[in-house]
């Protein structure tokens, strides 16, 4: 008779302890998909324009896509990821020039804008060229602002997206490319939210690198250039952005 009512008790153990650890189970699922939902959320968009959206694209070889081996590079990616959750066409025209600072492209500008008729001016400068050639900061925050200019004067919205890290953010430029970046992101601010977006993938990677503990040169080619891993990540952190936050587009 006590052998059948410890086996009992037993049964009843065993069951309570399955529940429990099921419960635990069910917990941390639910958990694991409300943290996914949450970083996966996105902002409804508001109107966009009727017909493709024109996106034209200056900067130096990291915004051209270089070592980029499947996708055409971070602005591309982030371009599409966006125009994917959207449901709608966007048209991208990268003008980014090879080796060029920002002051040197600005002559260019308007002869682009006059071909490409823009709905939007995607300045996405790697920073380096300008580190190398030493360019004052005052300059290069001039040249920003006559950029966004020209485009807000020819009826077109800005996004200013930051550019992906490479050895060189961690190493010989890590003052002098943090420098540009904060300048650049200084003139955007200073404008309209309407009128000019602002994406710092530049921090952002740093952050997500961080906070996952991994080595920045998982992600590089060269010293200068993202690998496709650190295009990829930068493509998908802009796409992100431009999902959950209200990018600009003209009226």
């Amino acid at each position: 008779m006590n052998r059948l009512r410890r086996r009992h008790q037993r049964i009843l153990r065993n069951r309570v302890i399955a529940g429990v650890f099921l419960a635990v189970i069910l917990l941390f699922a639910v958990g694991g998909h409300l943290t996914y939902a949450l970083h996966r959320s996105v902002s409804k968009p508001k109107a966009l324009p009727k017909g493709p959206i024109r996106v034209m694209a200056i900067g130096s070889s990291v915004a051209k896509g270089w070592d980029d081996k499947t996708g055409g590079g971070y602005l591309a990616r982030g371009v599409a990821g966006y125009a994917k959750g959207v449901h709608h066409a966007f048209a991208f025209v990268n003008h980014a020039v090879e080796g060029e600072t920002a002051e040197a492209a600005l002559p260019l500008l308007p002869s682009w804008i006059k071909a490409i008729h823009p709905n939007v001016l995607l300045i996405s400068w790697g920073m380096l060229d300008d580190a190398t050639a030493k360019t004052p900061l005052s300059v290069f925050s001039r040249t920003i602002r006559q950029e966004i200019s020209l485009a807000i004067a020819n009826h077109e919205t800005v996004w200013v997206v930051t550019p992906p890290v490479t050895p060189a953010s961690y190493t010989v430029n890590r003052v002098s490319e943090a420098q540009y970046v904060s300048t650049e992101l200084a003139v955007a601010h200073s404008y309209p939210a309407r009128e000019v977006s602002v994406f710092d993938v530049f921090n952002q990677m740093k952050a997500y690198i961080a906070s996952h503990h991994q080595n920045y040169k998982m992600y590089a080619a060269d010293a200068w250039h993202p690998n496709t891993a650190g295009h990829v990540l930068a493509g998908r952190l802009l796409a992100h952005d431009l999902l959950s936050g209200s990018p600009a587009f003209p009226n």
